[in-house]
């Protein structure tokens, strides 16, 4: 079975919970959805002479996103890299690969650019049927799988080990959001939803009041955790629920720790990050989510900018000091 599900977005001046997007009037909102990076992505804004320009926008730079990171068209640079070593020198991608590797780094390699291969080999990409690969195959390709193979060196992502390939699969999404709305704010837009995918960005406000988005119940779509209370900050969830399959009986899902090359066994069922950059916050979600809720919690409260709402898989809610003043746990509302 797959599955695809996504953070909720709740508007205060309406109190109603709508999946995918947010709810508004016809005369005052307009919303716009497009299938994009695997997934569904909406974009809503006040109604305005220009509402449909600044779309448009929008849209078109969240698809040129989409063409430089993905991996798998020959429209991007890194699929030259990954097939033939090419060096990548577009400049965005570099700086971008410069905050993956942070990343890495300060995970400890528990969100890892290079677990293309242990990826592939579950069928997570595209269309590709799911299998559970034998232990000997996924032996043969861990050693294939660490951040340290490559490297950006004077404006270049390179290679450090001929076969090992990249994915932002894990970055784009949240990166493409907050870019998304950045090209909303240069257009005079003050107030918007971005939301690739679960990956969400909150621009402005609503209506003078920060945005309320809902945390999803990882075991009940129809319900949430709780309510992040934000603006102009990214809101990303990574979970189990999200992407999955099942075989004999055992679900496996689509987040793969690189130490084990399997789906993650951490005790966790989903991790909601709140970070001003779209970009860290995707990439966030995914390493807490494989470290665990006490090395994950613990890397998050080393950050001066970062809040977390950690879901275990028996139904405990744990929330990191900064997200606290942020968040607002559904049994209190």
């Amino acid at each position: 079975m797959f599955r695809i599900s996504y953070i909720r977005v709740l508007l205060s001046a309406l109190g109603t919970i709508v999946a995918f997007s947010c709810v508004q009037s016809p005369r005052d909102r307009v919303t716009r959805a497009r299938f994009l990076m695997d997934t569904y992505c909406s974009i809503t804004i006040p109604a305005a002479e220009h509402a449909q320009e600044s779309l448009d926008a929008a849209f078109a730079r969240m698809e040129a996103v989409e063409r430089s990171f993905n991996v798998h068209t020959n429209t991007s640079p890194l699929y030259a890299f990954n097939k033939s070593g090419v060096p990548v020198t577009d400049s965005e991608i570099v700086t971008a690969m410069e905050s993956v590797l942070d990343v890495c780094r300060d995970s400890g390699g528990a969100f890892d650019c290079t677990v293309f291969p242990i990826v592939d080999a579950w069928g997570f990409y595209g269309p590709h049927e799911n299998t559970v690969p034998s232990a000997a195959h996924l032996a043969a390709l861990r050693p294939l799988v660490n951040w340290r193979f490559i490297a950006v060196n004077r404006g270049r992502l390179v290679k450090l080990l001929p076969a090992v390939r990249v994915d932002l699969g894990g970055a784009a999404k949240g990166y493409a959001a907050h870019e998304a709305a950045k090209t909303l704010a240069s257009s005079g837009v003050r107030s918007a939803i971005v939301d690739a995918g679960g990956n969400i960005y909150a621009l402005g406000d609503n209506n003078g009041k920060p945005w309320r988005i809902g945390v999803q119940n990882p075991r009940d779509g129809s319900r949430i955790v709780g309510i992040i209370v934000a603006s102009n900050t990214s809101v990303s969830t990574s979970g189990d629920y999200q992407r999955y399959f099942e075989t004999n009986g055992v679900r496996y899902h689509h987040i793969i720790d690189p130490a084990t090359g399997c789906p993650a066994q951490s005790g966790i069922a989903s991790v909601t990050i709140m970070h001003p950059d779209g970009l860290y916050g995707d990439l966030l979600s995914t390493a807490v989510f494989v470290l665990g809720a006490e090395r994950g919690g613990a890397l998050i409260e080393r950050m001066t900018n970062a809040g977390a709402v950690i879901v275990l898989t028996n139904g405990n809610v744990i929330v990191s000091s900064r997200m606290k003043p942020h968040y607002i746990p559904e049994k209190a509302r």
